[in-house]
């Protein structure tokens, strides 16, 4: 059957790979370098049940931050005597990968 979200022994262990972000900005290029830039989650199952009619279910989760540059092209390419806005992407991916044999789970 399905899991229930309030019995706590039902719930999954993930874990969070957080690199050391460290900010900093360069004057000289406009970039914004060691910007958290998106967030990956990866959920993993095994199969359960008879192998003609195994069910999937989620035994491990990880999320994973990532780092990248982000840089303000627009008017004197330092963005400090302009008032111009400008939109940054912030991506988030979910993949689903099965458990192989004798691979540890997150």
């Amino acid at each position: 059957g399905n899991s229930s979200h309030v019995n706590v022994n039902e719930w999954i262990r993930y874990s969070v790979v957080d690199p050391t972000i460290t900010p900093r900005f360069v004057p000289e290029t406009a970039e914004c370098q060691g910007m958290l830039v998106g967030v990956d989650y990866v959920f993993v199952y095994s199969l359960f049940g008879e192998a003609s009619r195994a069910q999937k279910k989620i035994v491990g989760a990880k999320i994973e931050k990532r780092e990248g540059t982000m840089r303000f092209d627009q008017g004197d390419g330092l963005g400090e005597t302009n008032m111009a806005r400008k939109r940054f992407v912030f991506s988030v991916r979910v993949s689903f990968v099965e458990a192989t044999d004798g691979e540890a789970v997150l």
